[in-house]
């Protein structure tokens, strides 16, 4: 494969390709292609599917516990054995291997033999995939072909369905499935057709081992009656039933040795089966009911699309109709819809009529920030709102629900070890939710706030404000829940609120542990001495040979107190904080690892690889578990070490892995004193580095580079006293192991006066254009006008006349020149003496497709020394506040204490890319997070500076994250 590279990465996607096998076996007959440097010759290879695929697949799960799965998975092997090397066998999320993560036999590693077989799970293993929320549904096993170099293709592997074995019922089949009936013969005394249903992206359908099909008088079952059971892996039923009267839809509900799933997931049987929406309150006589919805813009936040009403039965005095979109179903902050009418659009609707085609629109009230979730149909002139109509209004903009903001989220009830019952209440501020992009709430139990491997529990009506959770409800180790948005697109990616039975982690030297039963709560404060609770050195030599696998033994040295350490747990992790973590086994232990065993011996073959895809795994994280938190410790008292691969791959460049930053703290003309800091990028593979190596250099090629120091894999900073040398300008740092040196390094100037400059330098006090300034008079975003205003320069001689441009930077690069208005007779040559231009309205633009224009540049004529030209940031008032910015790089180097910092925060981007004429400054902020919850204010910065100094003990309290945001008045 072929990729574009620079220095700032490697493209996503490849540029081309050349394949020496075929890439996929879809076709019965097959063809194999081999080539060499010199010779081309074709083999054609027809081969049977049924001589080369494995069937028979089978697997009966013995761990009682819900999403944990063990036992021996069996199959049947191809009837031609041929090229067959050995088996991979892996759970995957469906039939396609997604997110596919390969399982391990204790005695055969993840290579199964010809002629085993079978694969003997290891006691413990969690039913999940290489992808968050997609849980384990299938089990796939496929030979390795030594005529194909590779697995078989999937057409010819050999796939099961799990069935988890535990005390959970199924989900809901409302979230897991899709589902349609499409009739084939519309006699009127049978209901004859095919019942066909698939599944949602994420769907878990472990827990199910068959689908009951029900017909029924309406979607919530009433009246319901069985017509068919089919296999959990079977997707469809013909069906031939009598008909009876008040049939409406079919259902499909999830089976298994629990019981039904609650929530069904229904189709009408026919589309004039399909009831209308209920309004309810008033007097029935006069009452306007059933009105109902359904939005056809496919435009988020804009509308269209039917609505239908019952009218009342009393139309005594009603004279027309008027449709309005509210706030409530009091009509507050009402905008009136209009009917299209065929072409001659109305707002009045005449008595008889009964539905309207709502004309496209925005959705809005009258109110700013008050947001239209009603649909209010009055039947004029009738006053009393308890009698009028009214619907949820559902914005099918195509997508998931926007994220929603609670005021409270509160739980009341009780908690045991596995189960809960009580009520959960939540609150926002009426009318100001948007709940337009809901139609439900969704309940999760996870196992932290976040989400993580979370459980789907019931929908609640978007109007509700509580539900009730049925006493003893399983929850299992998932000791939060959470509150989710939905639509019939999906489940917002983000939990509006949660609620927690346990602490989720122990970030404090000391910690509280606060216990609750459902007529008292206590609280008791225990003082933990880390040093005695805490794992220390880990190690680990990686005796694979091949890079991105390992193999070898992790041994730590356990804690001091080890009262309530039930069994340690070792992780594969991609940072310090246990990002996409997932647990290893030792054949001989499981994941658990017992109390007095502190080593794990890994398997023969292990991926270097955690749970989300191109995270790579760069450390080891040993953690005990603790009878006392009824979790893992908290990662403080974790024990850590960073992974060297062994492996014939050179480090990948620094370039790519690091942001680099040097803080000086002498100025010293003949020494280089100060800080070397260096930070890890997302997704950056570290994995083969053993040492960083620091040098100065000439320019950021490397020109001339002296080693000055070098640090192990886990340091990141060096502070260094150097002697200068002549043309030092920056400083490098490659990453080293074994193999040698990476190629393209990160770098960073030593002074910021060292930076090359794009064009011409120097420049004449005497000569100098200062003081520009400018303020845009246009209210319309990415548009300009207004006043230029300058000082010009002491030294007039030879100029002729001023010009105005706006460019990308203060040498106009790509710059277009402004006009001045001058009262109607425009010009772009402004007479010397005049040091001002009234600029005429245009677009913010330069010559270069997709460069902004961020600078005003003042030029005195014919002067060419772009350094004695004056410029100033041009902001674009727009009436908005900032658009999002993007980031090269945002560091941090200083100290951190418990609750004080002191440092250099610096950042950079692409010049000159970033668009910053919507800013006037960054805003840095504290906050407890990385989405900015209860952030703190700290200072602004000028939009122009690229660093800030935060004074020695600056309190930060308990916000452990500095943000900085886009700024402007």
């Amino acid at each position: 494969l072929l990729y574009g590279h620079n220095p700032r990465g490697t493209s996503k996607d490849p540029a081309g390709s050349f394949c020496f096998t075929p890439e996929s076996y879809l076709y019965t007959t097959t063809t194999h292609t081999f080539t060499t440097t010199s010779i081309t010759s074709t083999t054609t290879i027809t081969e049977i599917p049924e001589l080369v695929s494995i069937t028979d697949v089978t697997f009966t799960d013995t761990h009682p516990h819900p999403w944990t799965l063990s036992g021996l998975i069996s199959w049947t092997p191809p009837s031609n054995l041929e090229n067959v090397l050995h088996y991979v066998v892996t759970l995957s999320h469906d039939e396609l291997n997604t997110g596919g993560t390969e399982l391990a036999d204790p005695s055969l590693s993840t290579q199964v033999p010809v002629g085993s077989n079978s694969l003997q799970m290891m006691p413990h293993v969690w039913r999940k995939t290489l992808l968050l929320d997609y849980p384990a549904n299938f089990i796939i096993v496929r030979a390795f072909r030594s005529d194909l170099g590779r697995l078989q293709p999937l057409t010819q592997a050999g796939i099961a369905a799990i069935y988890d074995v535990s005390s959970e019922k199924p989900a809901e089949t409302s979230k897991l499935l899709s589902l349609s009936f499409i009739p084939e013969d519309e006699a009127s005394d049978r209901w004859v057709g095919t019942v066909a249903w698939q599944r949602q992206p994420g769907a878990d359908v472990g827990f199910i081992s068959s689908w009951d099909i029900y017909l029924a008088k309406d979607v919530k079952g009433s009246g319901k009656r069985l017509i068919a059971s089919k296999p959990a892996d079977v997707y469809k039923a013909d069906i031939s039933v009598a008909a009876e009267a008040g049939d409406t839809c079919v259902l499909i509900y999830a089976r298994n040795a629990n019981g039904l799933s609650q929530l069904p997931q229904s189709a009408y049987l026919r589309d004039d089966l399909r009831p209308l929406v209920t309004s309810s309150g008033g007097d029935q006589f006069n009452l306007m009911q059933n009105v109902s919805f359904a939005d056809g813009s496919a435009v988020a936040n804009k509308i269209s699309g039917l609505v239908t009403w019952s009218p009342p039965e009393n139309l005594t005095g009603v004279t027309h109709y008027e449709v309005w979109q509210a706030a409530d179903a009091e009509n507050s902050y009402g905008t009136q819809l209009w009917d299209f009418n065929d072409g001659n659009p109305r707002t009045s609707i005449p008595v008889g009529t009964n539905q309207m085609n709502v004309m496209e629109c925005w959705r809005v009230t009258t109110a700013t920030g008050i947001p239209a979730v009603k649909i209010v149909v009055i039947p004029r002139p009738n006053l009393d709102t308890s009698t009028w109509g009214s619907t949820h209004l559902w914005d099918d903009g195509g997508t998931v629900p926007q994220a929603i903001e609670l005021t409270t989220f509160t739980f009341s009830g009780y908690d045991s070890e596995d189960k809960i019952g009580g009520t959960l209440s939540w609150s926002f501020l009426d009318p100001v939710l948007d709940s337009g992009s809901l139609t439900h709430f969704a309940i999760y139990f996870a196992l932290n706030a976040n989400g993580w491997y979370r459980k789907f529990h019931t929908y609640v009506p978007v109007t509700d404000l509580s539900y009730v959770i049925p006493d003893s409800t399983v929850k299992g180790s998932e000791n939060c829940l959470l509150l989710y948005g939905h639509n019939p697109r999906g489940t917002s990616k983000d939990p509006a609120g949660s609620f927690c039975f346990t602490p989720e982690s122990y970030l404090y030297t000391t910690t509280t542990h606060t216990f609750t039963t459902t007529s008292i709560t206590s609280t008791t404060t225990i003082t933990e001495i880390p040093e005695l609770v805490s794992i220390t050195d880990v190690t680990f030599t990686d005796t694979h040979p091949h890079p991105w696998t390992l193999s070898g033994l992790i041994s730590w040295t356990p804690p001091s107190n080890l009262e309530n350490v039930l069994h340690y747990v070792v992780t594969l992790s991609h940072d310090e904080l246990n990002t996409g973590g997932t647990e290893l086994a030792d054949p001989s232990l499981s994941t658990q690892v017992p109390v007095g065993s502190n080593s794990l011996q890994m398997m023969p073959h292990v991926w270097r690889k955690t749970l989300l895809l191109d995270y790579p795994a760069n450390f080891i994280i040993v953690r005990a578990f603790r009878s006392d938190l009824g979790r893992l410790q908290p990662l403080t008292q974790a024990g850590i070490a960073a992974i060297y691969d062994v492996s014939s791959e050179k480090p990948a460049e620094t370039s790519k892995l690091l942001s680099l930053s040097f803080i000086p703290e002498d100025e010293a003309s003949d020494r280089w004193v100060g800080t070397v800091a260096w930070q890890r990028q997302p997704g950056a593979d570290v994995g083969f580095i053993s040492s960083w190596d620091i040098y100065l250099a000439k320019d950021v090629k490397g020109s001339g580079k002296r080693l000055i120091a070098s640090k192990p894999a886990d340091v990141y900073k060096a502070d260094i006293s150097v002697a200068a040398e002549a043309g030092d300008t920056c400083v490098l740092i490659y990453a080293r192991n074994a193999n040698g040196l990476s190629q393209l390094p990160q770098s960073a100037y030593l002074r910021d006066d060292l930076r090359p400059l794009v064009t011409s330098s120097g420049g004449d006090q005497f000569n100098l254009m200062q003081n520009v300034s400018f303020a845009d008079g246009s209210a319309v975003a990415n548009k300009i006008s207004g006043l230029v205003t300058w000082s010009p320069p002491e030294n007039l001689t030879g100029v002729t006349h001023y010009e105005v441009w706006q460019a990308a930077d203060a040498e106009n690069s790509y710059g277009t020149q402004l006009w001045d208005f001058n009262d109607g007779n425009p010009r772009t040559s402004i007479p010397v003496g005049t040091n001002q231009m009234n600029v005429m309205e245009c677009w913010r633009v330069t010559t270069a497709t997709g460069i902004p224009a961020v600078k005003i540049v003042v030029i005195p004529r014919p002067n060419l020394d772009t350094s004695t030209w004056g410029s100033t940031h041009l902001w674009d008032d727009g009436g908005t506040v900032p658009q999002a910015i993007e980031l090269t790089t945002f560091t941090f180097s200083g100290y951190d204490s418990e609750d004080k910092i002191g440092g250099t925060l610096s950042w950079s981007f692409l010049d000159p890319v970033l668009d910053s004429g919507s800013l006037t400054h960054f805003a840095i902020y504290f906050a407890l997070n990385a989405n900015g919850w209860y952030r703190k204010f700290h200072t602004y910065v000028p939009v122009t500076d690229l660093s800030y100094v935060i004074p020695d003990s600056t309190v930060k309290g308990s916000e452990n994250c500095l943000l900085l945001y886009g700024h402007n008045p």
